[in-house]
């Protein structure tokens, strides 16, 4: 399946008005935008991978939308803006718990509606490596070493990139060499293995579905694994944008992220809740 246009945008909303206004306003901005009134029809064509970002509302016809969400994230990945009613913060937690990458409280200006469009888009979509609504290519799995003796244990090992020597700094002189589609930047912390460029995450032998926003906080968390991050950064580079002060966004894709991964291997929390700071990913 090819990868789905950037500028398609699927709007599923039983608010006649709104969709013709963001119709228009998001066609001037240059993205195609389908719109779909009831919640069965959204599914279809969410289901079809056809679009890089679907904005779903709550409020629908037929199939509300935490029913559509929870059966998009049988199947699919793509990326999903929840529109929600202002002040209705249960709303905004539960499609977020449900696998929302974001959420956007009516009414709006339709800039901002744009705005976490485009964020959600520079952190999925590239020519490089496929969308994560599409199954991850396969990949060998890790060889992990037999458990040793508490005493012979080396001291946890910092996160690190294994860099292919495509991506490495030629000599003087020489041209840089060609990247290959199959060549991958790859993070590992413990029995979590992070792929930046497939966007794929297996903890031992087992593949771990995320979000686009999961992913980017799992990422910003392991590349400073045993630091402690902000969710004002997590926000900054998973959201694309501030959060506000009962914003709890970060800490329910956090909340997922620790359901999705389980314990680490010696039972202890992966990601830990520093109080009025952020969070850090466990070493060791």
């Amino acid at each position: 399946m090819d990868a789905p246009s950037a500028k398609s945008v699927l709007l599923i909303d039983d608010d006649e008005e709104l969709c013709d206004l963001l119709r228009k306003f998001l066609g001037h901005e240059g993205f195609e935008i389908e719109v779909t009134m009831d919640g069965n029809t959204g599914l279809e064509r969410a289901m079809s991978g056809e679009h890089s970002v679907v904005v779903l509302d709550v409020m629908l016809p037929e199939m509300n939308g935490f029913d559509v969400l929870r059966e998009i994230r049988r199947g699919s990945y793509v990326p999903v803006i929840m529109l929600t009613a202002r002040g209705e913060d249960v709303d905004r937690i539960v499609g977020l718990e449900l696998g929302a990458d974001d959420y956007q409280a009516k009414p709006f200006n339709p800039r901002e509606l744009a705005a976490r469009i485009r964020a959600i888009q520079r952190r999925t979509l590239s020519p490089q490596f496929p969308s994560p609504q599409f199954p991850s290519p396969q990949f060998p799995t890790p060889q992990l070493s037999p458990p040793q003796p508490a005493s012979q244990q080396p001291a946890p090992a910092p996160p690190s990139y294994r860099t292919p020597p495509s991506y490495r700094t030629p000599a003087l002189g020489q041209q840089p060499a060609p990247l290959l589609p199959d060549e991958t930047r790859v993070l590992r912390v413990g029995d979590v293995v992070l792929h930046s460029q497939l966007r794929s995450v297996r903890r031992a032998e087992h593949e771990v579905p995320l979000t686009s926003v999961e992913f980017s906080i799992l990422e910003q968390l392991l590349k400073s694994a045993g630091d402690i991050v902000s969710r004002e950064s997590l926000a900054h580079d998973a959201l694309g944008r501030r959060l506000s002060q009962s914003d709890r966004s970060v800490d329910v894709h956090v909340s997922n992220l620790r359901k999705k991964l389980g314990p680490s291997p010696d039972g202890r929390e992966r990601i830990k809740s520093i109080r009025g700071v952020g969070y850090q990913y466990a070493l060791g």
